[in-house]
């Protein structure tokens, strides 16, 4: 398995970055790799509209080179990434963070994004603490398909986590390994904190759908051309739509043992992820549940989702501020414990 280092001089950060130490978690103000244009989802448009809905349901293509990892739950090899931190020797053990990406993403969002790049930036300069990153790739869902064809979530169980154990010192047990997703990257996230709370610390959501059976009903409907009912369950499947709702999946703090949550979204997202985040936390704090909220100046884009994963993984390893700027936009942390 190859592991990808990166220094804090990194060309991606200007004059007035980490290399003045002038950047903290209070002024996140680093440099973004510009994005490209979202060819392929433009051509599925163009599809969409000349040969029909059957066209949207062909899965998104597997990011090419790099590590990949065979399964018996997916049918062909499963791309991924793995950051170290700059001078590690994999021997210390170390938390390991796993990050699993929106529907529209891929394993490397992360460092095309200069994230990875600005994360080892703060643990060089000791702003957070060391950690392993790990990001995997799927077709946009990380569940154990309905269908059967695809078993992401065993996958991440089964083989990822323990394959990464054998070849990375990371701390034992459920304090090592902290999970977080954007969008339904993010939903997964909880659902596998929910059906494994043994196995990781922390779970983070960013702007991400909390289902109940009436939302994820609602999802599979609204979005019948992707073939959600073959991924998620069809929409009036009471067992399928039950098995993603993330409310009766806790109903007391026994249920989820030390798990703690790092939830959030942007001021400008959705009204359907708007609501689903606010039962879900009201839900958390009726139960007394420790977690923390994040609001932050954003939508649920990538460009403002990436620029708040450093400070949800900071978080989710024991990082303590309140708020801050994220490229000049305000987020807040509500603590609720």
């Amino acid at each position: 398995m190859t592991s990808q280092q990166f220094s804090p001089t990194s060309t991606l950060f200007s004059s007035n970055g980490l290399n003045n130490n002038q950047d903290n978690l209070n002024e996140l103000e680093y440099h973004m790799m510009k994005s490209t244009i979202p060819y392929t989802s433009l051509l599925c448009l163009i599809c969409l509209v000349i040969l029909g809905p059957g066209c949207a349901t062909v899965p998104k293509g597997l990011v090419e080179g790099g590590p990949v990892m065979n399964s018996p739950h997916i049918p062909e090899p499963v791309p991924y990434r793995i950051y170290t931190p700059p001078g590690w020797d994999n021997q210390k053990p170390l938390p390991l963070v796993i990050y699993l990406h929106q529907e529209d993403g891929h394993c490397t969002d992360l460092e095309t994004g200069g994230v990875v790049q600005y994360l080892f930036g703060l643990i060089s300069s000791k702003q957070i603490r060391p950690f392993i990153l790990a990001a995997p790739e799927s077709r946009g869902y990380w569940y154990d398909y309905h269908d059967g064809t695809r078993k992401y979530a065993s996958f991440i169980m089964d083989d990822f986590i323990p394959q990464l154990r054998q070849e990375h010192a990371i701390i034992p047990g459920a304090m090592g390994v902290h999970i977080l997703g954007a969008g339904l990257g993010g939903q997964a996230a909880v659902e596998l904190s929910i059906h494994y709370p043994d196995k990781f610390r922390t779970a983070g959501a960013i702007g991400s759908y909390m289902f109940d059976e009436v939302s994820v009903s609602r999802y599979v409907e609204t979005q019948l051309f992707k073939g959600l009912d073959k991924i998620l369950g069809p929409s009036d499947d009471f067992n399928a739509m039950a098995a993603h709702n993330v409310m009766t999946g806790i109903q007391s703090r026994e249920d989820i043992g030390k798990v703690r949550y790092v939830l959030g979204m942007g001021a400008f997202a959705e009204w359907d992820i708007a609501e689903t985040n606010e039962l879900f936390r009201q839900h958390l704090q009726r139960l007394y549940i420790p977690h923390d909220w994040v609001h932050f100046h954003g939508s649920t884009k990538w460009a403002s989702r990436r620029n708040i994963v450093p400070i949800f993984i900071s978080l989710q390893l024991g990082f303590r501020k309140n708020q801050g700027n994220v490229n000049g936009m305000p987020y807040q942390v509500l603590k609720f414990r």
